[in-house]
């Protein structure tokens, strides 16, 4: 797990950090807010590139990439909630560097993991798939497929670190002696920010799979 992940979601877990650190001037429940705001525009965001790099790079449709922004865009629209502007302000002054990391390395993973389906499925990247994806008989439907499932996995990778966690908390539960102590609550304290934080990015990669699969039905319905 790169640096970025890690301060998000993983040790250095910049909710909880963020948490400790405005609640002399912020609700937690404001914080929270902002913070799931702006994790959700930066998996738009990182959707958004994947599909822009699949696009150039690998010959995947514009249309396809087209839908992928339709898409991604009504569901980060419908995903943002009322947030008070100095409690944005904050949230952004202290996470934005890495969030916006973030997606830059979650866009990397997503067009990783959907190439990998793609191959897996016969559509390597080649020159003769480049031609007839930007004709269209690649199957738009098998992009879009991959992109949705290849957000799984990513999301998949995330869940690994609260199974760690809970492992942890649980091999030190019967110990003796301060050390495990220490240790217990230390993974403890990190579980409990870990499970706020894959609660948002869980939401926020559901809703956008979710519509993704909406935009599949509606290709469907006009085929």
């Amino acid at each position: 797990m790169s640096g970025a992940l890690k301060s998000v979601f993983g040790g250095g877990n910049i909710f909880g950090s963020l948490l400790s650190l405005a609640s002399l001037a912020f609700p937690p429940l404001a914080i929270a807010g902002s913070m799931s705001n702006l994790l959700t525009q930066a998996i738009g965001t990182a959707v958004k590139m994947a599909a822009d790099t699949l696009m150039k790079e690998f010959g995947m449709p514009k249309f396809v990439r087209d839908i992928v922004n339709t898409v991604v865009d009504g569901a980060v629209s419908g995903n943002t909630t009322a947030s008070e502007p100095d409690v944005d302000n904050f949230v952004e002054q202290q996470a934005g560097a890495e969030v916006q990391q973030f997606a830059q390395e979650s866009a990397q993973a997503i067009v990783q993991r959907a190439m990998a389906k793609m191959r897996s499925e016969g559509l390597e990247n080649s020159d003769e798939t480049r031609s007839k994806a930007r004709s269209g008989r690649a199957g738009s439907g098998s992009w879009l497929e991959a992109i949705a499932a290849a957000m799984g996995e990513v999301l998949g990778e995330k869940a690994s670190k609260m199974v760690e966690l809970s492992n942890k908390i649980a091999s030190t539960a019967g110990e003796e002696g301060k050390s495990a102590a220490k240790a217990n609550a230390a993974a403890t304290t990190e579980m409990q920010a870990t499970s706020q934080m894959f609660s948002l990015m869980q939401s926020g990669f559901s809703n956008t799979i979710k519509a993704i699969g909406e935009g599949l039905s509606q290709m469907a319905r006009k085929g």
